[in-house]
């Protein structure tokens, strides 16, 4: 994959194909697994620690936020806020 990024980054831009379209071409960039690797040899940092540490440091004001939320939406949300804070 490492050596047809530039095959596929032309076709995206010039082509601007459909995803069904992509998906059939290049179909294991649709895995988890490419998708990491994919992400790390364009921006050089890790995906899914990147997206771990800025969940860590967003969670409190995401729990914050969430607490307030009233009506159906924040008695859905309740349990498990309160098995959250535990």
């Amino acid at each position: 994959m490492a050596k047809t990024f530039c095959c596929r980054r032309l076709e995206v831009v010039s082509d601007s194909p459909a995803a069904a379209d992509f998906q059939e071409r290049w179909p294991a960039l649709f895995c988890e697994a490419e998708i990491k690797e994919e992400f790390r040899r364009i921006t050089t940092i890790s995906l899914e620690q990147t997206f771990m540490y800025k969940l860590d440091h967003y969670t409190p004001k995401l729990t914050t936020l969430m607490k307030g939320k009233g009506g159906v939406v924040g008695t859905k949300l309740r349990p498990f806020l309160d098995k959250l804070s535990q």
